[in-house]
């Protein structure tokens, strides 16, 4: 609604005082909806790749859902990465760069470094190459569409992320209520949680997340911070 008046040079209706009462008023009563992403976890995403079916359409969502999970990348993001937007990197490691995003509205670019992995099923280096080799992709767009066996030369969009993930899901017999929560956001959620699930620091998440204020990503991961903070009502004799 902001967006259209202010196309037409209107002044947005947003700013009223009686509707931001209103508003207001609502949320009190209705409160506000919870409305993120189920995150993902390595386990459940190492049966969703393994319960894929063969072919060249499989090596494409693995890649896709591990640069995704590695990247921390939202699905706009993720569909635009070029050939170009990766760097090959010591240890095994890669600079993946995305060229634009929700973060970064002057285009300067970022920057997050994707490891190597100890699995070779949920290495997201190992399935970028995978996909490389089977694909033949070496330049522009990675993430193109599949028919019959071979790339359609449609690049993939945003909303096809969310799809591949709950198709994995289903595929791999996750409970109904858990497919019913995953979006292409449960990739970058995911990434949170374990990390900090696994000890990593919140600073660290911050940066694979690019975040530029920390209670974004601590909004992220929420639940762990909670079930690792001191609880007043524990060991005092109850």
């Amino acid at each position: 609604v902001a967006d259209a008046h202010a196309q037409a040079r209107l002044v947005s209706p947003l700013g009223d005082p009686d509707l931001r009462l209103v508003w207001k008023g609502i949320r009190r009563t209705k409160g506000r909806p919870k409305r993120q992403a189920y995150p993902l976890t390595v386990p459940e995403l190492r049966v969703m790749i393994l319960r894929q079916r063969w072919g060249l359409k499989a090596v494409r969502d693995r890649c896709a859902m591990l640069l995704g999970f590695a990247g921390a990348a939202r699905p706009e993001e993720l569909v635009a990465v070029e050939a170009e937007h990766i760097t090959p990197l010591d240890q095994g490691r890669l600079k993946l760069t995305f060229p634009h995003s929700k973060g970064d509205p002057e285009r300067q670019g970022q920057d997050v470094v994707i490891p190597r992995g100890s699995d070779r099923v949920t290495c997201a280096v190992s399935a970028f190459e995978d996909w490389l080799l089977v694909s033949g992709v070496t330049t522009g767009p990675i993430f193109g569409g599949v028919q019959y066996g071979a790339l359609t030369g449609q690049q993939l969009h945003a909303g096809d992320i969310s799809k591949i993930l709950k198709n994995a899901a289903r595929r791999a017999g996750l409970p109904k209520a858990k497919v019913g929560k995953i979006s292409a956001y449960s990739l970058r959620r995911g990434l949170a949680t374990t990390a900090r699930r696994e000890g990593r620091s919140v600073e660290s998440i911050q940066r694979q997340l690019r975040h530029k204020n920390i209670n974004t990503t601590l909004g992220y991961i929420a639940d762990e911070e909670l079930a690792r903070a001191e609880c007043a009502a524990e060991g005092i004799g109850l």
